[in-house]
């Protein structure tokens, strides 16, 4: 039996320091608080269909050897423009920026706990 999966609903992501991912994922990014179910906070993006999981850890974070490679969130156009500009000035680190084909320009960033985030804009 096949159970056709109708879209990804939640990732999680283990961190080290709350409030500073917290001030990458709201603030910088954009997200909004959907719900606390200590000592995790759930996130959302601004379209409300998905879920950012933050789960706070006492050990180090280890972003290299559980597979994920890194997660995108899809941005507009102006507001990537906007990032290159942003990020440097929030001490936020740029990895790459390229396109995808001809058309979807990409950003790499660095979060807190150094896992990459992709931010992806199609024109």
């Amino acid at each position: 039996m096949k159970m056709p999966a109708m879209g990804l609903y939640h990732m999680q992501i283990n961190v080290n320091d709350l409030n500073k991912s917290l001030e990458f994922y709201t603030g910088f990014l954009g997200m909004k608080i959907a719900f606390w179910a200590e000592p995790m906070v759930f996130l959302t993006s601004e379209n409300g269909n998905d879920l950012l999981t933050l789960n706070p850890i006492e050990r180090p974070v280890d972003t290299h050897s559980g597979g994920l490679q890194h997660f995108g969130f899809r941005v507009n156009t102006e507001k990537l423009e906007q990032v290159l500009l942003d990020a440097p000035k929030s001490g936020i680190t740029i990895l790459s920026t390229g396109s995808h084909g001809d058309v979807e320009r990409y950003v790499y960033l660095e979060d807190p706990d150094g896992y990459t985030v992709e931010l992806d804009a199609a024109e």
